[in-house]
């Protein structure tokens, strides 16, 4: 073939026509090595051709695509795949033709049956190369793969569609399909989980489930990463389940080699994506600096990206806190929310409610601190509060607005809020010789529990009586060294059990025998002289003890509940740390094999490390 002439001999016209019409499919095996020999030589002539127009170039483009076409339809589907995957490596950019399209399509939705989903991904490059189709045209194919839980290969075409989106103005794919991916993401991430084994109509739990799981994993994590999302509005929670998914994924736990890579990349989406979150800015005309483009990934997360909502927000926090132990990236996500997004979003009760709750569990007074300070003030006014102490001016305000808070959760009935308050109280806020400021622990407990007041009594507010809130009130008592408190808040929790008919949190019971444990080895400088003082604290310590330990024993036997073995643990290092008890370390020894318990490893361990000297291994 010459160089802008048309072709003139009959080699070339069998190089450009590789299929007869009339031809028997039976003849394929013939003609059909000769096709890709000859497409060969055909990319060899195009590359050196020379064009003097783009008609030209299109108008040849598109015969040959014809004569492609009428081939495939005349194979069986693999031979078919094969013409089309060497028609797309002849394709020029940017020439889709409808004929290709339309059996490209055809082929594709014919492969989904096959087990082999390789051919499936090598058809889907080969047709977005030549036929360029639209969300509209995979819809159907999309919804199919994300129902059977093909999720990999639905979400390389939804990529795909979303790429084409933000680089070229392309249709984006149907919010409805992208919600009903994320349900199926969801559901899918619960079954693995749970080690669900499969049954009858329903999927479980596979390795090879795991592994597809990552593959489209990794691709919304791709596209989160370069701000290709969200596409929904920032009322829409389906980037909120994302990031949950992303967070959650380590503690999957599956073995599966082939998902390695992808594991590695899933955990690297979250920490590159939180140091440039969408901000939602409108793009301002100036003559000096170029416009913003939707093809660069800060201008896309500067301008185009819609803004997250409270609850995303919500969710990086809590993996920054809970996850990954980063006060850094959180105090960036609490910047881009407080200052850089537009408009500023000033954090809600639940953003308070995770902050306090995080700075109690992480020992990081200082975010508690700057939490309390944001409810009550305009986020732009409060400074970030530098680790590991907020500023003085917050900490003289706070005890007054700490007390405040309590009364406003009990009057909301917001649990989460209180209990996350009554543990940042105990770590960070109690009245200490090195805190004079502080609030005494009395205020708070007979706030939650009025009942305790010796004058002007009133009932307790109803989720004063949660068990959370009760383990969190018995953990402030003991922290403050009210024994007496702790007692009498023990003895309300075990009413509102007997009333209810509810067992006792197996939490509250340790606190209890811890704190009797702190009642035995009492050691006080009056009685340093005097022995026999010492151990009526022991004495009146296990006492205690073993009088609780007899009325939980009636209250699992009443429920019909088992018993738990944290209790024993805790009972049997209390016996064993205020002094060899003998006749009650063998009482509790006998309940334990009387109840078939011996054989748990815990307390198999808590048997062999808490036994008194003197006490001899009489179940051996």
């Amino acid at each position: 073939m010459a160089s802008g002439c048309a072709p003139e001999d009959d080699e070339d016209d069998h190089v450009v026509h590789p299929y007869t019409p009339g031809a028997s499919p039976d003849d394929a095996a013939t003609w059909l090595p000769a096709i890709t020999a000859r497409t060969q030589a055909l990319r060899k002539e195009l590359d050196t051709m020379y064009a003097p127009s783009h008609e030209m170039d299109e108008l040849l483009w598109h015969d040959l695509v014809m004569m492609y076409m009428h081939a495939a339809e005349q194979l069986s589907l693999l031979d078919a795949v094969r013409v089309y995957l060497d028609l797309a490596s002849l394709a020029p950019p940017a020439m889709p033709v409808a004929k290709a399209r339309d059996v490209g399509l055809h082929l594709l939705m014919q492969l989904e049956a096959l087990p082999d989903r390789s051919h499936m991904r090598a058809m889907w490059k080969a047709l977005c190369k030549v036929g360029d189709p639209t969300p509209s045209d995979t819809t159907p194919l999309t919804r199919r793969l994300i129902l059977s839980n093909r999720l990999g290969e639905a979400m390389r075409i939804l990529q795909w569609h979303i790429q084409q989106h933000w680089l070229r103005q392309a249709p984006a794919p149907s919010r409805a399909v992208m919600h009903t991916l994320m349900i199926q993401m969801r559901t899918v991430e619960r079954v693995l989980r749970l080690r669900t084994p499969p049954s009858p109509g329903r999927f479980g739990a596979s390795r090879a489930l795991y592994t597809d799981y990552c593959y489209a994993l990794v691709a919304l994590g791709s596209l989160l990463r370069e701000n290709y999302l969200p596409l929904v509005p920032a009322h829409k929670e389906d980037i909120t389940w994302l990031i949950q998914l992303l967070a959650h994924f380590p503690a999957l736990e599956y073995h599966a080699p082939h998902a390695a890579q992808a594991a590695q990349e899933i955990r690297h989406v979250l920490p590159v994506w939180i140091e440039q979150l969408p901000c939602g800015r409108t793009p301002q005309p100036d003559f000096f600096t170029p416009p913003p483009q939707r093809t660069r990934r800060s201008d896309r997360a500067t301008y185009f990206v819609p803004v997250l909502s409270e609850r995303s927000y919500n969710a990086l926090l809590q993996y920054t806190l809970q996850h990954t132990d980063n006060p850094q990236a959180c105090w960036r996500v609490l910047e881009h929310m407080t200052r850089e997004r537009s408009p500023p979003l000033k954090p809600g009760p639940v953003t308070v409610n995770i902050l306090v709750r995080q700075a109690a569990r992480r020992r990081w007074p200082a975010l508690g601190s700057y939490a309390l300070a944001l409810q009550r003030a305009d986020p732009s006014a409060v400074a970030l509060p530098a680790l590991p102490a907020p500023t003085a001016s917050i900490r003289e305000a706070e005890p007054l607005y700490l007390l405040a808070s309590v009364d406003e959760a009990l009057r909301d009935h917001d649990t989460y809020r209180l209990v996350a308050l009554l543990q940042h109280i105990r770590h960070s806020q109690l009245r200490s010789p090195q805190q004079p400021h502080g609030i005494r622990a009395t205020s708070v407990l007979l706030r939650v529990y009025p009942e305790l007041r010796r004058k002007r009594t009133w009932p307790s507010a109803p989720i004063a009586h949660h068990p959370h809130v009760y383990v969190a009130s018995l953990q402030l008592a003991a922290a403050a060294g009210h024994i007496n408190m702790a007692m009498r808040i023990w003895r309300l929790l075990k009413q509102m059990c007997i009333a209810h008919r509810q067992p006792v949190p197996t939490q509250a019971m340790v606190e209890v025998l811890r704190l009797l444990v702190r009642v035995g080895r009492r050691r006080r400088w009056v009685y340093a002289r005097h022995e026999h003082e010492r151990d009526s604290y022991k004495t009146q310590a296990c006492m205690i003890a073993l009088q609780e330990y007899a009325w939980l024993l009636h209250h699992w036997s009443s429920l019909g509940t088992p018993p738990e073995v944290d209790v024993y643990v805790a009972l049997l290092r209390l016996l064993r740390r205020i002094g060899d008890q003998d006749a009650a370390y063998a009482r509790v020894v006998d309940d334990i094999y009387a109840l078939g318990l011996a054989s748990i490893p815990r307390l198999q361990q808590a048997l062999s490390t808490s036994a008194p000297r003197s006490f001899p291994d009489t179940h051996t």
